[in-house]
């Protein structure tokens, strides 16, 4: 017989398989704006590059006359079992960082969204899914209905089954609470291994040095745990080693974070010393004012007085104004640049004081506005002069300059 406990805590496990990553992926996003996609794409890599690919390699090799010498030799095992996790996890990793996410770089916590949702997964696949069959069968062998399932298979399908029903019925039920513990040491491996992969993938030019050294700890990790298993060590002990290093892999990362967070360009602009942030509704007449200021030394002499008019009424629009969403860059208390979303994400007005120019406040702003957007695609009509203010943002025209109520412009999109 199972016992009920052991079946409570197999229930508790298929639980926890589900609200362990749904729990993450609220957390990360509510806390840090990650975004959505970045969770999902970590899920498919796991499913496609772990439980696929590298599964038809282990067919293949395993299966043949050098998997005979691997199979019987465990630290060949685990050498190789090491090595293909993290070959396959890492690149596939590298490759949807760099690549399917592409556009989610601003934001370097899209990497703990993404752990969350490669190590998540895998926790699904082993918590939720893989204890389905253990309650089946507990259900079964208390029910005494265990000849049902054996009786259509041959001989040697039947002594795996039979396998099965035994351990079942011989671990010690605590045994089972250790499953969900493990999970969180391995999810927060994954989550350390995505930062690290991250800035090999984020920066605009690739870091492979921080791939191969993923590679490298994730090989560790798993060749680490197939060794102390088989070596007979506790499975307490086992256990507390997984979790020594997750936690030295949290360490790394957290320097490599924040090493490359201070080094690279937007990380810079973003932590400079002009705090970026929404603004409330009673600032929104300084950001009016400090566009009209801005527009009158920079962008009207490019206007006929029928476009500057028309600016001018723009502004005075309480409507229009109320629609905006309103970004505003400060030195201490004073309001030194400013920009304004309108639905759907189209950028109303981008300005930066005089003074301030050529200090990475435009990017900051911009920068900040995009954490707010799961779809990475704005628009804008850019005047003469900011064109290519935009075009270094990333920004191309998609139609020639353009005079609408004696505004000139060009229409520009970023994606």
């Amino acid at each position: 017989m199972v016992s009920t406990v052991s079946i409570i805590f197999i229930v508790m496990n298929m639980i926890l398989g589900i609200m362990i990553p749904v729990g993450l992926l609220v957390y990360f996003r509510k806390k840090y704006q990650a975004s959505v996609k970045s969770f999902f794409v970590g899920c498919a890599v796991m499913l496609i590059f772990a439980l696929v690919l590298e599964q038809i390699v282990h067919t293949v090799v395993l299966g043949s006359d050098i998997g005979t010498t691997i199979r019987d030799n465990i630290w060949f095992y685990a050498l190789y079992g090491g090595l293909m996790a993290g070959l396959f996890e890492e690149t596939g990793r590298f490759l949807a960082m760099r690549y399917v996410l592409k556009n989610e770089h601003s934001n370097a916590h899209n990497a703990l969204m993404y752990g969350a949702g490669h190590g998540g997964f895998e926790a699904m696949v082993i918590l939720a899914l893989g204890m389905i069959n253990n309650l089946i069968y507990s259900v079964m062998i208390n029910m005494g209905q265990t000849q049902a399932l054996l009786t259509p298979l041959d001989e040697s399908s039947k002594g795996v089954l039979q396998e099965a029903f035994n351990t079942l019925i011989t671990t010690p039920s605590w045994h089972f609470v250790l499953s969900p513990v493990e999970r969180i040491a391995a999810i927060t491996a994954q989550i350390a291994l995505s930062v690290i992969v991250w800035f090999a993938a984020s920066e605009k030019k690739s870091r492979i040095q921080f791939l191969l050294l993923a590679i490298v700890l994730h090989a560790i990790l798993d060749a680490a745990s197939v060794l102390a298993a088989k070596s007979g060590m506790p499975i307490i002990g086992v256990e507390i080693m997984i979790y020594i290093l997750a936690i030295a892999f949290v360490v790394l990362a957290r320097v490599i974070w924040k090493k490359m967070i201070f080094c690279s360009e937007d990380a810079k602009l973003l932590a400079n010393a002009y705090p970026v942030r929404r603004l409330n509704v009673d600032e929104i007449q300084s950001a009016l004012d400090l566009t009209w200021e801005v527009f009158l030394q920079f962008e009207a002499p490019e206007y006929s007085k029928e476009g500057i008019d028309f600016f001018r009424e723009s502004l005075d629009d309480e409507e229009r104004t109320r629609a905006l969403k309103f970004y505003g860059a400060f030195d201490g208390d004073q309001l030194v640049g400013t920009l304004c979303m309108r639905e759907p994400q189209h950028i109303g007005g981008f300005f930066v004081k005089a003074d301030h120019h050529r200090q990475g406040i435009g990017r900051a702003l911009f920068e900040t506005m995009r954490r707010d957007y799961d779809k990475q695609e704005f628009t804008v009509n850019s005047s003469p002069y900011a064109v290519k203010v935009y075009e270094h943002l990333g920004f191309q025209a998609t139609d020639k300059e353009q005079v609408v109520n004696g505004l000139r412009f060009t229409p520009m999109i970023y994606k």
